[in-house]
């Protein structure tokens, strides 16, 4: 009785993932990487990930039907695609590369239909083998499913019987945390005139979770709301403990030519894109130092988040987003460095789990701009490039 009532439970099984079907798959050239989008319906669920001998892209969806009318265009390194039906209905895409690829970032955004967008950036066999582990998106693929036999044993108790896979609760908003730099008793860089790093980044703060939630589409939340001091690490936290999609950290840069000006953008490294950037990184990091601890010696989690394979995708979304922001920034008469996007070992960006980025949105060390960074329409045009870079990479405007 037990084997024929477990019989029509694993038939049903397939059932909980009602799915549709993929209904358009485009793949195009964008500068720097080429991009996969699928349209589909159902579940918004995938799996992607790099396979070896041959090289290809997987993708695994809950999806029944593949249903791409017309003929298909393709774009280097995909010369072809291919479709499967696996266990769970769930649909299995493998797209042969002519070349070594690696996935830049892949997502979901919600619509009728749902459209899967993946990015792929040109590779090196090396950094293609370390990628071959890492598994994109939320949904659990089961390559093979397990006999009625070892179904039963299990319920003997002779085997251990694996947690279900649970989707993660779907969330509207994506959340950002904005921090503001310094604060409290550490006032940051200091203009010729006594304006302090730590009120223009306070503020800026304000403006730019004050016109993400005006937008509607974004949950801003602030590691720091009034003039506090908190502890690089902690900073982190905050953002982690939110469960936080993005997190950007404010700061007005310094240097001993009164005349340099403009803003850039930092993302993670672990060493510095050059002198000035190393000096900074070290300056920043050592804010701590003025509560009396080393965040280095006080925080092994932290001292220990280095480059490695479980943060790749986090670094590269950083990246995206660190890039947009300077183009919007450009595109908002907000002037820039030269090479504006650089890379430091800011205790700030090591959340392995949650993209970083930390923009330098001027110098203080230079008068003029000091005092240009605490007008209102200057934060505002800097909010709004914020907002606009979001919007390109959360909702694909």
């Amino acid at each position: 009785m037990i084997r024929a009532l477990l019989f029509f439970i694993t038939l049903a099984l397939p059932l909980t993932l009602v799915a549709a079907e993929v209904q358009n798959i485009r793949i195009g050239d964008h500068v720097g990487k080429t991009r996969v989008v699928i349209d589909m319906t159902g579940e918004m669920d995938f799996q992607a990930k790099l396979a070896d001998s041959p090289k290809q892209l997987i993708i695994h969806l809950p999806a029944k039907n593949f249903n791409v009318g017309g003929r298909l265009s393709f774009a280097k390194p995909f010369t072809s695609i291919a479709h499967t039906q696996t266990v769970d209905n769930l649909l299995k895409l493998s797209m042969p590369l002519s070349s070594p690829y690696v996935i830049q970032s892949a997502y979901m955004i919600g619509g009728a239909p749902n459209r899967l967008v993946i990015d792929m950036i040109p590779s090196n066999d090396v950094e293609f083998k370390n990628q071959l582990l890492v598994n994109h998106g939320p949904l659990k693929v089961i390559e093979k499913t397990q006999s009625l036999d070892n179904l039963i044993s299990g319920i003997a108790g002779e085997t251990p019987q694996p947690v279900p896979y649970k989707k993660p609760p779907s969330r509207k908003k994506p959340i950002i945390v904005i921090d503001a730099g310094h604060g409290g008793k550490d006032p940051g860089a200091i203009s010729p005139s006594g304006i302090r790093e730590k009120d223009i980044t306070l503020p800026m703060a304000r403006k730019i979770a004050h016109i993400l939630n005006s937008s509607g589409r974004y949950e801003a939340k602030l590691t720091r709301n009034d003039d506090r001091y908190i502890k690089l690490y902690n900073r982190v936290k905050i953002a982690r403990n939110a469960d936080a999609d993005m997190f950007i950290s404010v700061h007005a840069d310094s240097v001993g030519n009164s005349t340099t000006r403009g803003a850039s953008v930092y993302t993670l490294s672990n060493t510095a894109s050059d002198t000035q950037t190393a000096k900074l990184a070290s300056r920043e990091n050592k804010a701590d130092l003025i509560g009396g601890l080393d965040l280095n010696i006080e925080d092994k989690d932290v001292s220990a988040i280095l480059i490695d394979l479980s943060m790749r995708e986090t670094m590269n979304q950083s990246k995206n987003l660190a890039n947009g922001v300077v183009t919007n920034f450009r595109g908002n008469n907000i002037r820039t460095l030269k090479g504006p996007h650089r890379y430091a070992g800011f205790a700030v960006l090591k959340a392995p789990d949650v993209p970083s980025i930390l923009i330098e949105t001027g110098f203080v060390s230079n008068e003029s701009e000091a005092k240009t960074l605490l007008s209102d329409a200057h934060q505002t045009r800097i909010a709004t490039a914020i907002l606009n870079t979001l919007s390109k990479h959360f909702y694909h405007d």
